[in-house]
């Protein structure tokens, strides 16, 4: 009552737990906090969410059937399943009317009256088995039943996807995405265009199975990749140029269901004719069957997609196919068939283009919502796509929806959120209350570090803006009680990064060390500064260093802002706090907090840790591996964490009380399993230093298309408050995990982050875990207010060495999708 009374509430009801509430309480009633505090209450608002209800209507059933087959050899590929399917289609349709065939399973509207029905095929040694499994009704859609949901999803994610193609709109690259491809705006004068599209899927939650919609426009070039190739054709250099183009670059086809890949490379010693490949299984279009015959590229395309290709000589681009346990498998694809997806380096440094490109891809929430609803009335019959952007189709969404006794209330689900309590951050001798800091860059920091042994290179046509910068950060040191001494000057005569490597070599050969390195790079080049950070940082003698582009020199009017963020950068990377973010309630003193990332790059993969040191979470022991394999990633693990811990240990004389691990790098569709073997490496270490250490080790993810807003009235919307939090209703209920709302856009609309315990989550309340992930995202040292998670989102890395600061480059020169 004393811990309500502070927060200001007087009056509290309380209600008996009935099964609707046990669902989102376990995880608080089992908790036991470390260090004895309760969990931290907050105010609670409502907020609306881009999820629907989707489900039968009422007394109707869908009738669930396993499909098996005898005497026969096990049957291993989907498409050869469905050959012996395909091959009694009408007597099949006779049985089960209305039927769809996902997998193993036959979902059909129709009950046979009979729990097993075998069927001859074509084939004599074959015999087609279908088993009655279970029936689906309207309940068994909203049922706790972890087998009936299984089961729902796989359906209606099914039902979504035909939904969505029976409506004119196009497959695109992932599962449940789709475009619009008449409803393209061109962008002038750089043969781009930008072309509305939603991600539509299923999703079980603790309320229910819903369907999420989401806006997800995608920007594609008007000509192929052969069209651009065309254009270096003559050069000396042409091949170089050529890779340098489009490798690491996305391109999605203009044929099926428009994948995207990456290009790895492109091979100009093959061509469509001369490549040949196996093809297993494949229904072509002229009605043939391609069972392990070999073809060239040009015969699959003309088969397969009766698509005649033109030019004959051409080269192949390469995409690599990696899955554990198999072999590396290649992907040739078709210039002439290809066009480029995403934003154009050119048209980055473009400003005006970039506004209209944003505008229309990052829509405002009532803007987005208003996307979602059309959709909803395409599918419900009130709304149909333009004539031209329609293709033929046999049945309208509406008449599909209806033949399977389904329905979809177009009213978006209302959910309560939490609002956890304000941040508080000192700087200097102030301390704010909402986390935001006003006029830092006038403050004394609160424990700066002196600069006395660094070195800055630069071209020669920079040397007065240089010593202008230099100037002006030693006089700017002052106020934040920093003392900056003269730096050592390296003058390139080109902007090539071998020359301010070998600038840079010169001096670490002779056992100099520095604090920190700044390199002024050409503003020209977007690839240089991918390249400098990775070369500084995957040496062994690694080297920190701070890039700065020459545009930010010439900005004379932006000085008195950008110099003295530069200066305190500099700062953090060295190790200074620049800042404390006060220690959340209910947590520990002796709590170890560990950021986890991993990437590839065309250097190898890596994997890194941050972990923090002081109480206040502010001081930081960092450390990057080189991997070679991805299975040496979990024992990686297990060596820096274990490093982590030792330094922890030396800081504070005795081991942590509770360590807590951010896990990231989480691909799209990737199963948390593939994680046990870390976290269990990590008990391990524990069990041999300390025993009584308690871990949670929990999982980030941002690629998912779950959105929520604050609903001001009846027609306006906004993106919700920094440290907005969802953890019932929506979130699933088989997972202990939680949506957090850890930053604010000024464009657009924003994207929570998914956080996912798993292990550990009876460690603490999850209301003291979630407060302490929304503290975690205000130490970010270049931004005023809430970042991402600043101990594990490396989008913005400014700490030494800071949460695989060489995976950040990495990811930068692999470029996004």
């Amino acid at each position: 009552s004393d811990v309500y009374k502070r927060q200001g509430i007087n009056r509290v009801c309380i209600l008996p737990i009935t099964n609707n509430l046990m669902q989102s309480s376990r995880r608080e009633i089992k908790a036991k906090s470390v260090s004895g505090l309760p969990a931290t209450p907050a105010a609670l608002t409502k907020v609306t969410t881009n999820l629907f209800k989707i489900g039968l209507s009422t007394s109707n059933y869908i009738h669930v059937y396993s499909v098996s087959f005898e005497n026969a050899v096990a049957i291993e590929f989907t498409a050869l399943r469905r050959k012996y399917i395909d091959s009694k289609r009408e007597e099949v349709k006779k049985i089960f009317k209305k039927y769809v065939f996902i997998g193993p399973t036959l979902f059909s509207t129709h009950d046979t009256g009979s729990s097993v029905v075998k069927l001859d095929t074509n084939d004599p040694q074959v015999r087609v088995v279908f088993k009655k499994a279970s029936m689906l009704s309207i309940d068994d859609i909203n049922s706790k039943d972890d087998a009936k949901a299984q089961t729902a999803t796989l359906f209606l994610n099914f039902i979504v996807r035909t939904l969505s193609r029976s409506s004119g709109l196009t497959p695109f690259n992932a599962i449940g995405r789709f475009l619009i491809m008449g409803d393209a705006q061109k962008i002038e004068n750089n043969h781009l265009k930008i072309v509305s599209g939603y991600k539509a899927t299923i999703k079980p939650c603790e309320i229910g199975i819903l369907l999420g919609i989401d806006f997800t426009p995608c920007i594609i070039s008007e000509r192929t990749v052969y069209q651009e190739l065309k254009k270096l054709e003559g050069r000396p250099d042409y091949r170089k140029k050529a890779r340098e183009m489009f490798t690491r670059k996305s391109v999605s086809t203009l044929y099926g269901k428009r994948r995207a890949y990456f290009i790895d490379d492109i091979v100009f010693d093959k061509n469509p004719d001369t490549h040949k490949f196996s093809v297993n299984g494949e229904k072509m279009k002229e009605g043939t069957e391609a069972d392990g015959e070999k073809v060239s590229v040009s015969e699959y395309m003309l088969k397969r997609y009766g698509i005649k290709i033109k030019n004959k000589i051409q080269p192949l681009l390469l995409h690599r196919v990696y899955e554990k346990g198999l072999p590396e498998n290649s992907v040739y694809l078709v210039p002439e068939l290809c066009t480029l997806t995403g934003i154009p380096d050119d048209v980055l440094k473009n400003g005006f283009v970039m506004r209209k490109i944003t505008n229309d891809t990052k829509p405002r929430p009532n803007q987005r919502m208003g996307k979602v609803a059309t959709l909803l009335d395409v599918f419900s019959g009130k709304k149909e796509l333009k004539k031209e952007e329609t293709k033929s189709r046999a049945l309208s969404p509406k008449d599909f929806l209806k033949g399977w006794n389904l329905q979809i209330n177009p009213v978006p689900i209302e959910v309560s959120v939490r609002i956890a309590p304000g941040v508080k951050v000192t700087i200097g001798n102030k301390q704010t209350l909402d986390g935001y800091r006003k006029d830092y860059i006038k403050q004394k920091i609160f424990n700066p570090l002196h600069i006395d042994r660094w070195m800055i290179v630069y071209h020669e046509n920079n040397s007065e803006k240089v010593r202008d910068f230099v100037e002006f950060i030693r006089k700017k040191g002052a106020v934040f009680g920093i003392e900056v001494k003269a730096p050592i000057f390296e003058v390139t005569r080109t902007y090539s990064c071998d020359e301010f490597k070998d600038a840079i070599n010169k001096h670490l050969k002779k056992g100099e060390k520095f604090q920190i390195v700044v390199c002024i790079l050409s503003e020209k080049s977007q690839s240089d500064y991918a390249e400098m950070k990775s070369w500084t940082m995957t040496r062994s003698n690694s080297v920190i260093t701070q890039m700065i582009k020459e545009k930010t020199l010439k900005d004379t009017r932006g000085h008195n802002f950008s110099y003295p963020n530069i200066l305190l950068q500099m700062n953090a990377k060295m190790g200074a706090e620049l800042w404390r973010v006060n220690q959340t309630p209910g947590i520990p003193q002796q709590t170890l907090i560990i950021g986890i990332d991993t990437a590839s790059g065309e250097v190898g993969k890596y994997v890194g840790v941050a972990a923090t040191l002081g109480p206040n979470f502010s001081s930081y022991y960092t450390k990057v591996l080189k991997v070679n394999e991805s299975e040496e990633i979990r024992g990686s693990v297990g060596v820096l964490v274990h490093g982590a811990l030792d330094s922890f240990s030396r800081s504070h004389k005795v081991y942590p009380k509770l360590i807590v691990v951010y896990r990231d790098g989480i691909g799209v569709g990737q199963k948390v399993e593939v994680f046990e073997p870390e976290y269990k490496g990590i008990l391990k270490t524990l069990e041999e230093k300390s025993p009584k250490t308690k871990l949670i080790y929990a999982i980030i993810s941002k690629k998912h298309n779950i959105r929520f807003f604050e609903r001001h009235n009846e027609k306006m919307l906004e993106n919700p408050r920094p440290g907005t939090i969802i953890s019932t209703d929506i979130v699933d209920r088989k997972k202990h995990e939680f949506l957090i709302m850890s930053h604010f856009v000024r464009v657009g609309s924003t994207s929570p982050t998914k956080i996912q315990i798993i292990h550990g989550f009876d460690a603490m309340p999850q209301t003291n875990f979630e407060n302490l992930t929304n503290s975690m995202c205000y130490g970010y040292d270049n931004w005023q207010g809430p970042m991402y998670l600043s101990l594990i989102h490396i989008s913005e890395p400014t700490r030494p060495l800071y949460i695989s600061y060489a995976v950040f480059c990495l990811k930068k020169k692999k470029k996004k999708k």
